[in-house]
């Protein structure tokens, strides 16, 4: 009887796996809650791209700090080309290099990029390099304040505002009289 018992729940197993290889495959497992909240808290749903600069860069991490959601700065190099850094929520920032711009983007499939800046802060070349392969939000203007207002529009959220405001209140005042980096 023992044997029969064995030889069964080995059946048994293989079924099951079997019956999980099939599911795998019809991507079954996105229903099952486990997998649907481990997607949902490794998914990036935003993207957001800016230049490494004072406005854009707070707006971009107070974004983040509400949203959890990462953000790739870009910097101009000494060289004459660009530096990348990508900073995923509660970690070290990593450096991405220019050429690898649309595989990284590929890698992450955002649901969306958020470009905040104009030509100014975010070279208008990786707008064209992301244009047609992912969905685009683009919040442009000249004044930091409205710009935080249309972020709080996108990410659904009135606490990016006010804290944006804040914030670059304290820094018009820290910086007063040096010389700005936009």
């Amino acid at each position: 009887m023992t044997a029969f018992r064995g030889t069964r729940t080995g059946w048994l197993v293989m079924a099951v796996a079997v019956g999980l290889s099939l599911q795998v495959e019809a991507g079954v497992l996105s229903k099952i809650p486990f997998f649907r909240r481990w997607a949902a808290e490794n998914r990036v749903e935003s993207l957001i791209v800016t230049g490494n600069y004072a406005k854009s860069r707070l707006l971009a991490e107070i974004v983040q700090h509400y949203t959890r959601q990462p953000i790739l700065l870009i910097s101009p190099a000494a060289s004459g080309g660009y530096d990348l850094f990508f900073l995923p929520h509660g970690s070290e920032a990593v450096a991405v290099t220019d050429v690898k711009y649309e595989e990284f983007l590929d890698f992450l499939n955002p649901s969306r990029l958020v470009l905040v800046g104009d030509s100014q802060y975010l070279p208008m070349t990786f707008l064209d390099r992301a244009r047609g392969r992912h969905t685009m939000v683009t919040v442009n203007g000249s004044d930091w304040h409205n710009n935080a207002n249309a972020m709080a529009g996108v990410f659904k959220n009135a606490q990016i505002a006010e804290t944006y405001g804040d914030c670059l209140n304290q820094l018009d005042r820290a910086t007063a009289g040096r010389p700005s980096d936009r």
